[in-house]
């Protein structure tokens, strides 16, 4: 490269090798300096190369003395895709046309993107090449001149964006940001005003790439500037607010994120005319934390009014998520139906606004799954889920959490299903994912280890088991409070776990608990509390008191019914083994006969249940069918 480069510089500034040679020798001791510092950091950057890279620098200069404020600029920013258009922005047209070509005739340009006029829309340098550009140029100028451009470049940076951001690409976004990332490095140069502007709109756009980790440091380096005066400063601090919340929200601080967002109301509530759009999405936001916190009620009333208020804003895609997050509250409680409606209006909007196959879609596509889960009608979530699976393995990857997060639905779709696994092969990697991606102790991997340990459980895999539900709730207890349904829902799953390894006692106690919590939270109509009462009604029976087991089942069957409950066939199949327990020797051919028959009964509902809801991949309804021959078999 350094002989390649030294031959072209030979050949067209027509010198020979000796005075090539003294040119090399004359970089003055300031330049040495600094090479000597880049040897440092960046390892050894041999001097030819060095010194023919200063020697362009000095002669582009030297052609025009508007170079140097571009280079210095240019010094600031990404080293890579550097926009012609930004640079027009920092000079005239000409000027950079001029540039740009000089650039290239000195072979500093190393990449290049050309429009459709044949002229380069964009083009890269080396890495190495932009650091010794901004040393060298800020060797060369004052302190004062450098801040002069420094505060400029920021300007126009700022301007370019206002301008362009409609008309900008994806790609071309990403590339500005890239540069706003490298010019906030400046911070020698920079004054507070402007590292808190720039800190803050890099900041949200992470939040935007659910990048939390950078976008967080960012957003709390501008609030600590913001800060020390509110009063100038509100919209500011309101505008990091709304996206703090939305930043602690997505990564499992959902207290943090609550009052992040009550902050961001308070400012908008005082203008709705002027911040009605924001203070919209901060309802939104609200009402999705409320979610995450499950306190649904106050979510539900948080988003009609984020809904009612977004109607006068032309953000389409705002709307959807709000109408999307509506529908997931409604299925938490337990409103499917308008769930189901909800989520399909945000669908058509996407389908109408990007077509079919947007992957907004199918982000859709998994909360409809979901819900359908939830509803019991399996069939419809398969194919939903399994869909949206694939388009966001296809998208992301199989090992970004996004795939990986809505794989647990799939997971757990499929251990209700008795496909158990598939489901443990599906829950393992995304809890793997999670334990890599999110920090020790974080929600969503508890959330997961509770779906693996009952899949284990399934698998008779009962040490396994008892690893992921107590590492769920040891995360859950020391996250949330007692009496939270997620520690219901896991301490359950251990009460099925210790029932299942024939420690009556200790699963009697662990159901015990997780009905309290279930009835404090639910009341005793809800399918969840008596899901439970089944299980603690089957305890019963298991330790001897069938009646008063066979009255708590069928006292749960009454409120599973009412909610059409796909997974009542659970507590039918219960009911039958209880019923068939009564069939003795001394009992006449008619009794049963009688009791057989009731038994069969209970099954026959059952079947009906699974084969109605479940895929034909399920292998439930085939241990329904082997359960009742062994029952016909007993038949006098």
């Amino acid at each position: 490269m350094d002989v390649t480069v030294a031959a072209y510089y030979i050949k067209e500034e027509k010198i020979s090798y000796s005075e090539y040679i003294d040119n090399m020798n004359i970089i003055n001791k300031a330049v040495t300096e600094m090479q000597k510092n880049l040897m440092q950091d960046y390892g050894v950057y041999k001097k030819t190369r060095f010194g023919i890279l200063v020697s362009s620098i000095q002669k582009i200069i030297a052609i025009d003395q508007e170079f140097k404020d571009l280079l210095f600029f240019m010094g600031l920013i990404n080293y890579k895709n550097i926009s012609r258009d930004l640079l027009i922005n920092f000079k005239n047209e000409k000027i950079v046309n001029n540039f740009i070509a000089y650039l290239k005739e000195f072979s500093i340009i190393t990449e290049e993107r050309k429009n459709k006029n044949n002229k380069i829309d964009n083009f890269t340098i080396l890495k190495s090449s932009n650091i010794i550009i901004r040393h060298y140029l800020q060797q060369l100028l004052f302190l004062g001149e450098c801040r002069v451009i420094a505060a400029r470049g920021a300007k126009i940076l700022q301007q370019y964006l206002k301008f362009n951001e409609k008309k900008l690409s994806s790609i071309d976004r990403d590339n500005y940001y890239e540069h706003i990332e490298a010019f906030l490095q400046n911070k020698d140069l920079l004054d507070n005003d402007i590292l808190a502007y720039y800190s803050k709109i890099l900041g949200i756009y992470y939040v935007g790439n659910e990048n939390y980790d950078k976008a967080k440091k960012l957003l709390e380096n501008a609030l600590e500037y913001y800060n020390l005066n509110k009063k100038m400063y509100g919209k500011e601090i309101a505008n990091i607010s709304v996206n703090s919340g939305e930043l602690y929200l997505f990564s499992g601080g959902y207290e943090k994120a609550k009052k992040s967002l009550e902050i961001a109301r308070q400012f908008y509530s005082q203008n709705i005319e002027e911040y009605e759009c924001v203070l919209s999405w901060t309802y939104g936001l609200m009402g999705y934390t409320c979610r995450a916190l499950e306190q649904y009620e106050q979510a539900r009333i948080y988003l009609d009014k984020s809904l009612a208020i977004h109607s006068g804003c032309s953000n389409f895609d705002k709307k959807t998520r709000l109408l999307t997050y509506l529908g997931s509250v409604h299925r938490n409680l337990g409103n499917y139906d308008l769930a189901i409606t909800l989520l399909t209006s945000a669908n058509n909007l996407i389908i109408d606004f990007y077509g079919k196959n947007h992957f907004k879609k199918y982000w859709i596509d998994n909360y409809l799954g979901q819900t359908y889960l939830c509803k019991g009608e399996y069939l419809k979530a398969k194919e939903l889920l399994e869909v949206a699976v694939i388009k966001y393995q296809n998208l992301y990857g199989k090992k970004d959490k996004r795939t990986a997060e809505i794989s647990i639905w799939l997971g757990t779709l499929k251990s209700y299903i008795g496909e158990y696994a598939e489901s443990q092969a599906i829950l393992s990697f995304a809890h793997k994912r999670f334990v890599k991606i999110y920090p020790e102790n974080h929600l969503k991997i508890a959330w997961c280890a509770t779906s693996l340990g009952e899949v284990y459980r399934q698998l008779k895999e009962y040490d396994l088991s008892q690893r992921y539900l107590e590492q769920a709730q040891a995360i859950f207890s020391l996250k949330l409070a007692k009496n939270n349904i997620k520690i219901a829902w896991n301490t359950l799953n251990l009460g099925l776990l210790y029932r299942d390894q024939n420690k009556l006692v200790k699963a009697e106690q662990y159901f015990q608990k997780s009905f309290d919590i279930y009835m404090k939270n639910n009341g005793l109509q809800h399918k969840r509390t008596a899901t439970v009462l089944a299980e603690l009604g089957y305890i019963k029976f298991l330790k001897g008191d069938s009646a008063a087991g066979s009255g708590m089942i069928k006292k749960a069957l009454r409120i599973m019914v009412t909610k059409n409950y796909t997974r009542r066939y659970i507590a039918l199949i219960q009911l039958a083994e209880i019923n068939f327990s009564k069939l003795k020797n001394n009992l006449s051919d008619e009794e049963k006969r009688n009791i057989t028959n009731q038994t069969l009964l209970y099954m026959n509902q059952a079947l009906e249940i699974v084969t109605n809801n479940f895929p034909s991949s399920s292998t439930c309804s085939e241990e329904i069918q082997y359960k009742m021959k062994q029952y016909q078999n007993r038949l006098p």
